[in-house]
């Protein structure tokens, strides 16, 4: 598993064309997660085998479309939390737009969860995140 925010330096055309390669390259290593976009943002959260979550890891690092890549966890997980790979984009105070309503609905509860003891740090990554918009 891995985590990572970046700011965005990409014009809504490049996210856009980002978040379609993002797509394929997910579907193609069998890497799942979501990548959240608020504002000028990147939060990255991914799943799958190490190696796989690696090789993205090396293809982030190595791309010229991400700057100050901040990694906020890298740690290997029990069970995957997205066994499908989602996007949301909130961009300058617009309605959010959501890969399916599951994170639409996922990310939606995520201001009104309660912490839970023993909650994963991934998803303390994630809330946090999210209730900025």
């Amino acid at each position: 598993m891995l985590a990572y925010q970046t700011p965005i330096t990409l014009s809504m055309h490049q996210v856009a064309n980002l978040i379609d390669r993002a797509k394929m390259e997910s579907f193609i290593s069998k890497v799942t997660g979501v990548l959240l976009v608020v504002d000028r943002q990147f939060v990255h959260y991914m799943e799958g085998a190490s190696a796989d979550v690696e090789l993205m890891r090396t293809e982030i690092r190595q791309s010229g479309d991400y700057i100050d890549v901040a990694e906020l966890l890298s740690n290997p997980v029990s069970k995957r939390q997205f066994t499908d790979w989602h996007w949301a984009v909130q961009m300058h105070g617009r309605a959010p737009h959501f890969s399916s309503p599951l994170v639409s609905g996922y990310l939606a509860d995520l201001p009104h969860r309660p912490q839970q003891e023993g909650q994963s740090t991934e998803m303390d990554v994630l809330t946090r995140f999210w209730p900025s918009i």
